[in-house]
This record gives structure tokens, C-alpha cells and sequence, in this order.
């Protein structure tokens, strides 16, 4: 018996390891990319017209944000399918809702001339507003829902298919000189790509029952219900008290420090990516690229002093709470 459990273990410690080498290279050469082809992209693109996409990405962030209600956050938690289905049933009718509406209002303040001269350089490349924040908001779904069920590998495959598409599309409409709008098309599309690709994994025995979401909708869009104590270890979380003890000595956290240790906790045991980090923590889209993260991990550490050692570090991937160190 003892012999079965070894080979168990054996065989897990295995398959944690690949999926881990798996990620690895799925962000390492979803950065790659883009570091290669940029060379090319810079000479089709001008600097007005990198300053445009820019501020496009900006808007995309905040209304990516919103688009989804944040639902698709909770498909990593039920312990149901079922009731992680409706969740990704929600996030999806939430985002179109939300773009449908973005849509008509931007129409609207086109047609009053309420944005006057705001936006006066980017009329026409507005309008795909719309459009490209369903297109991330779908890539986010895609990815928590590759993540919930294991998928490693094919998490890797549409982060690499995105950063592709994304690149050799803005090269093609580059060459055809469609400016700042073809940045904006090539991002959109590179997340199309890899939806399309995975769409039967994705859309496949979504719960279209309205009573479920109805219940999905009031368990989670009233106030969570968390308990007012979350322990893990040695560590105490008072969420009420806004306090954190270790081994019943209290730690002094910034209010970031607390959400990031209890977003670490509550998610323990599983590798969490810098960019799910950017975007269930500080709330940004999973475009920017920062090494915020890297810093509060670390000032997060030293605080915590040995307990610190829990949060551990995947290399070229993100990072993981786990007592086993």
C-alpha cells in the first residue's frame, strides 16, 4: 500500500512539474514574440501613431474592467461545474451588455458632438472601443476557464497563438499603411484567434438555466460572505479588523499588501500568473506589462518575515502560497 501511494506521489510530483515547464514556455515564448517582430513593427508604425494605440490600451483597461462585473474572477472557485458554468454564462452576457451599450453611447455622443474636440485625433478608431474590450474580456474568460480545468497546455497554446496572430497581423496591415487602426484590428483579432480556437472548450455546456444565474447573480452580487477569519498556517486574516497576525503577533500591511496576501490565500496551492495577479488584485488589463508585482511580492515577504518563504516563486511564470517549503 505504502508502495501505491509513493508511485501516487511520485506521479503527481511529475505532472506539477510539467505543467509548470509548460507554462514556462508558453510565457517565455509568448514574450519572445513580440521582442522579435518589434523591429519590423517600428518601422511601419510611427511614434503618433504608437501614442494613439496607447491611449486606446488605456481605455480598453478600464472598460475591460467593467465589462465582465469582475465575474469571471469567480470561475476558478466553485467547487460545482455547474455553478461555474453559470458564473462564465454571466461574464459573457455581462460583456455583451455592457459593449452593446458602450456602443450606442458612443454613437450617441458622436451624433451631439458631446465629445467636441477630445477626441479629435482618434473619431474613427473610438468606434472600435466596443469591439476590442468584448475581444479581451473573451481572452480573459478563455484563460480563467483553461486555468480551472487544468488545461495548462492549452493555456500556453493561446497565449502563444494570441501573441502571433496579434504581431503578424499588425505587420500585415502596417505594410498596407492603416496607421494606429491596424495596431488596434491586430490586437483584437489576436485575441479572436485563440477564442475561436478553443471555443468548444470554452462554450461548450454553459448552463443557459435563468434560475441558476439568478441564483449566481445574488450569492455573488450581494456583499460576499466571506467569514471574518481566514487562517492559513500560522497566518490570520481579519477581514472585518483589516488585520493580519502571524503566529498571533501582528503584521502592519498597506491595504495592497492585505488584498494581495488574501488573493494569495485564498487561491493557495495554485501558480498564479503575474498577469492574473495585475488583473484580480490591482484590477489592470492583462497588456501592461510592469514589475509592480515582483515589488509588493517581495516587500510582502520581508514583512511576513519567515512565513514569508510560503509565497513561492515559479520562475518565468508568476507565484504560489503553499506551506510546503
Amino acid at each position: 500500500m505504502s508502495d501505491f501511494y509513493t508511485m501516487n506521489e511520485s506521479e503527481n510530483n511529475i505532472n506539477y512539474y510539467k505543467n509548470i515547464l509548460t507554462l514556462i514556455f508558453g510565457s517565455g515564448l509568448s514574450h519572445i514574440i513580440p521582442f522579435l517582430l518589434t523591429p519590423i513593427l517600428t518601422r511601419l508604425y510611427s511614434t503618433s501613431e504608437y501614442g494613439l494605440f496607447g491611449f486606446f490600451i488605456s481605455l480598453i483597461a478600464i472598460s475591460t474592467m467593467i465589462s465582465t462585473g469582475r465575474y469571471h474572477l469567480a470561475i476558478l472557485l466553485p467547487k460545482d461545474e455547474n455553478e461555474s458554468n453559470c458564473i462564465k454564462f454571466i461574464s459573457i452576457t455581462l460583456s455583451l451588455l455592457f459593449c452593446t451599450l458602450l456602443t450606442i453611447l458612443i454613437y450617441v455622443f458622436f451624433k451631439l458632438n458631446l465629445f467636441g474636440s477630445l477626441f479629435a485625433k482618434t473619431q474613427n478608431l473610438i468606434f472600435f472601443l466596443p469591439l476590442a474590450t468584448l475581444s479581451f474580456s473573451l481572452f480573459d474568460i478563455t484563460n480563467y476557464t483553461l486555468n480551472r480545468n487544468g488545461q495548462y497546455k492549452d493555456m500556453s497554446f493561446a497565449r502563444i497563438f494570441r501573441s502571433f496572430s496579434r504581431e503578424v497581423l499588425s505587420i500585415i496591415f502596417g505594410i498596407y499603411t492603416w496607421g494606429a487602426k491596424g495596431l488596434i484590428l491586430g490586437s483584437i483579432l489576436g485575441n479572436v484567434i485563440p477564442v475561436a480556437i478553443y471555443r468548444n472548450k470554452i462554450f461548450n455546456n454553459l448552463s443557459h438555466d435563468l434560475d441558476n444565474a439568478k441564483v449566481i447573480l445574488k450569492k455573488h452580487g450581494e456583499p460576499i460572505e466571506y467569514s471574518d477569519l481566514i487562517e492559513f498556517g500560522p497566518i490570520k486574516l481579519n477581514l472585518d479588523a483589516h488585520e493580519v497576525l502571524i503566529n498571533d503577533d501582528e503584521v502592519i500591511l498597506t491595504a495592497l499588501e492585505f488584498k494581495l496576501l488574501k488573493h494569495l490565500i485564498q487561491r493557495r496551492g495554485r501558480v498564479q500568473t503575474r498577469d492574473q495577479l495585475l488583473g484580480d488584485v490591482w484590477g489592470y488589463s492583462s497588456e501592461v506589462t510592469t514589475r509592480t508585482v515582483d515589488t509588493h511580492i517581495k516587500r510582502l515577504r520581508e514583512k511576513l518575515g519567515q512565513v514569508g518563504n510560503y509565497i513561492q516563486t515559479i520562475r518565468g511564470v508568476g507565484y504560489r502560497l503553499n506551506n510546503q517549503t
